[in-house]
């Protein structure tokens, strides 16, 4: 979690999801990407609700 501010000066919090990609039938098997990863940035009430947890 990274703590930011917008363009226009808003509090912002971005947080990084990782998801998996692979299905069930993949288990066995390596491969070099298993997630799809992606960054999401929240502002206003979020931001305190981010930050207490």
């Amino acid at each position: 979690m990274l703590d930011n501010q917008t363009i226009s000066g808003k509090k912002s919090v971005s947080v990084a999801l990782a998801t998996p990609k692979f299905s069930s039938l993949q288990w066995n098997t390596i491969t070099p990407n298993l997630y799809y990863y992606k960054w999401i940035e929240f502002t206003g009430q979020a931001v305190i609700t981010l930050q207490d947890y």
